[in-house]
């Protein structure tokens, strides 16, 4: 599950293959936010609580079929939905890797959103022009200078097939930024993935957050805030060590 304004599209387009290589035993399930993906034409709920089960309520078949051997793998705001997807539903779900998320109440405003990316992010509400828009949506999210026109033309060519209201965009934003996780997780294994170079999301926040859930923190040393635009396979390599560390303590 991705973040704000992002869907299973911007995974990229060799992700899930990469995935199957290295998990070739694995049933993988990409999931949307409401507001965007799938749920482009429905309104996104302004809560975290009521984006969470929009995407359960479709996914229960699913989970129940795989039940004991599911994880949730979820960036940024896909983060905060899937804390509050576990803490709500502790049986749906084995384990959790939650990549660049921050939470109000952990972090500070500034932490969660650096000012100068917050500044250029703000103004992603107000943009009419799609192409404007993701233009610098790639440049808030990935430090891969050299791919930029790559990442845009995909990320463009995503928003004519399922194309993200301006409304859905400030609704996702404001579940977000009022999203306060309370209570505890589950005793399931956590991996949390940060990027020491993210401009929008202080590595600072990320330490936060690893210290208030515990689980296992790893860092990429020069990814953007988008660390499966700019390396994918790092992710999933992560997720294949950790998993193997674990072993019988995963049961997938």
């Amino acid at each position: 599950m991705r973040g704000l304004t992002r869907e299973s599209g911007h995974w990229g387009r060799n992700f899930e293959d990469s995935l199957m290589q290295v998990f070739p035993n694995a049933r993988v399930s990409f999931l949307d936010i409401p507001g965007s993906g799938i749920y482009h034409k429905k309104k996104a709920n302004m809560s975290v609580n009521g984006l969470m089960q929009v995407i359960r309520a479709d996914q229960n078949e699913n989970i129940q079929e795989s039940s004991g051997r599911n994880i949730l793998v979820a960036t940024s705001l896909g983060g905060m939905v899937a804390t509050e997807w576990i803490k709500s539903y502790p049986d749906d779900f084995n384990a959790l890797v939650m990549l660049s998320a921050s939470f109000c109440n952990i972090c500070t405003f500034n932490e969660r959103a650096q000012p100068d990316a917050r500044r250029q992010a703000t103004k992603v509400i107000f943009l009419r022009n799609v192409k404007k828009r993701e233009r610098l949506l790639v440049k808030i999210n990935s430090n891969d200078t050299a791919s930029y026109d790559e990442i845009l033309n995909h990320w463009v060519a995503i928003q004519k097939k399922r194309p993200m209201r301006r409304r859905n965009i400030l609704r996702q934003t404001i579940a977000g930024l009022r999203y306060e996780f309370t209570g505890e997780l589950p005793n399931v294994p956590l991996l949390i993935l940060g990027s020491k170079k993210d401009r929008l999301v202080s590595p600072t926040c990320i330490e936060k957050v690893h210290k208030r859930f515990g689980g296992q923190l790893n860092w990429h040393p020069t990814s953007g805030h988008g660390i499966p635009i700019d390396d994918p396979m790092w992710i999933i390599n992560s997720i294949r060590k950790w998993g193997d560390n674990l072993g019988s303590e995963l049961n997938v």
